[in-house]
């Protein structure tokens, strides 16, 4: 995991395009470090962001393919997509809509359904 020290980064919500340096040198130097500490190919590791977060301070995670750990394609947002994104449109992550798949145990559920049923 990588952790972001720049206050007031919460969730990829608040990226934008003049992140772009801080979001590529993330992945550059954290998979340089991987590849001469552990000698991992960089193909071979996955990063990425969740959405929604487990707490709200940017962090990365950083797995190896082979570790299904990360498996959560509904809240997996890749990094390399997330950069490509925000080279096409600097605000992408404010304008855009994100489904996110709420788990019956989630107090956002119980929120929910007090208010919609």
């Amino acid at each position: 995991m990588a952790i972001v020290h720049q206050k007031g980064l919460n969730s990829i919500r608040d990226l934008d395009s003049s992140h772009l340096y801080l979001l590529e040198n993330m992945r550059d130097k954290s998979l340089k470090a991987i590849e001469e500490k552990y000698c991992i190919n960089q193909n071979k590791i996955r990063c990425f962001f969740h959405y929604q977060p487990t707490f709200y301070h940017l962090h990365l995670h950083i797995n190896h393919l082979s570790n299904n750990l990360g498996d959560m394609p509904e809240r997996n947002f890749s990094l390399n997509q997330i950069i490509e994104n925000l080279k096409i449109d600097s605000d992408y992550y404010k304008k855009v809509s994100i489904q996110y798949l709420v788990k019956k145990n989630d107090k956002l559920y119980d929120l929910y359904k007090e208010r919609f049923e």
